[in-house]
């Protein structure tokens, strides 16, 4: 048995028929650039389709709810201090 051709929207699932606005979109956090990440988006290939990492899909919305879903990878939230405390250390360190 062969690998099948048959792609399917990773968000719906829908399967792909002879329409051309079908995207492959791979998300990396290794990159040339060390520490770096990055989206890659595509117009549908098999090629790219069977890639590790690879996500199908099967229009303009459902690109931009997986791009969504990626950028917080992109960007991790980091604690930040909070106002007050940031006030207190400021107070801290003024001689007056």
């Amino acid at each position: 048995m062969g690998i099948s051709t048959t792609a399917k929207c990773d968000i719906c699932g829908v399967e792909r028929k002879a329409t051309n606005h079908w995207f492959v979109a791979s998300f990396s956090k290794s990159s040339i650039v060390q520490g770096a990440a990055c989206i890659r988006i595509y117009a549908y290939s098999l090629d790219r389709a069977i890639q590790p990492n690879a996500a199908v899909l099967c229009g303009q919305d459902h690109l931009s709810q997986w791009t969504s879903k990626q950028v917080p990878l992109l960007f991790p939230v980091r604690e930040t201090p909070e106002v007050d405390e940031v006030r207190d250390s400021e107070d801290s360190n003024d001689p007056n």
